[in-house]
């Protein structure tokens, strides 16, 4: 659903056309509420960032939640930059900027910049996966999160009521809410199912039952045995 479309739903279930514009400001933390209970998948993505030589640091996209990956380009070739926390990178180098440069090993975020440790002696790309917050919606703007309309429209509906002192109702939308989100959330994770394990429990029917487990040791190209 678009931005004006679920407001429209929102008035239409709370029957308070005078919220119009306290709805549209619903919907944008109802999304705001959404992206910090969960890592979406709609809200991943992938960034080539250009790193200079000797830098502290390179700045990262607007809205970066986390870094899932973030690895050196150099030439034809890519090496994985380990992620940690600052206080772990400072207990062991309190002045990253005096290290001799070379490739960078460590890395760690603030203030959307990773910080590079030691920092390059060339210029990279640094090629990131990040999960952003979503930006505020408006007008034909579709909802970036999919499947999440029901949610988005229970909180706003519920955020409404919790306005205008409606306690009863504002908990009934609340229940509303909580059960969309388990689906949500559910669905969401569901789509990152491994595909060859899927193709395991189609061919083998020993997997296909609920209670199999794939074992490393195990060949399950072995038709033969019931595991």
């Amino acid at each position: 659903m678009t931005f004006t479309e679920l407001v429209a739903e929102v008035v239409a279930r709370t029957a308070r056309a005078d919220k119009n514009t306290e709805a549209g400001v619903a919907v944008n933390l109802a999304l705001k509420e959404l992206t910090q209970i969960h890592f979406f998948r709609d809200l991943q993505s992938n960034e080539s960032l250009s790193y200079t030589a000797d830098a502290e640091y390179v700045a990262l996209p607007s809205r970066t939640r986390a870094i899932l990956e973030a690895r050196l380009i150099n030439g034809t070739q890519s090496y994985p930059i380990i992620l940690k926390a600052k206080k772990w990178v400072l207990d062991r180098w309190s002045k990253v900027s005096e290290l001799n440069a070379s490739y960078p090993i460590y890395a760690y975020i603030e203030d959307e910049k990773l910080y590079i440790c030691p920092e390059a002696s060339a210029d990279y790309t640094i090629e990131v996966t990040a999960l952003i917050y979503a930006a505020d919606i408006s007008g034909s703007t579709e909802n970036p999160i999919a499947n999440s309309d029901e949610a988005i429209v229970a909180w706003a509906s519920m955020y409404i009521f919790g306005m205008i002192q409606n306690t009863e109702m504002s908990v009934f939308w609340e229940k509303r809410y909580n059960k969309a989100v388990t689906r949500l959330i559910h669905a969401d994770r569901s789509h990152n199912l491994n595909d060859v394990a899927q193709e395991f429990r189609v061919f083998s029917p020993a997997l296909q039952r609920a209670s199999a487990r794939i074992s490393p040791h195990l060949d399950p190209f072995d038709m033969g045995r019931d595991y």
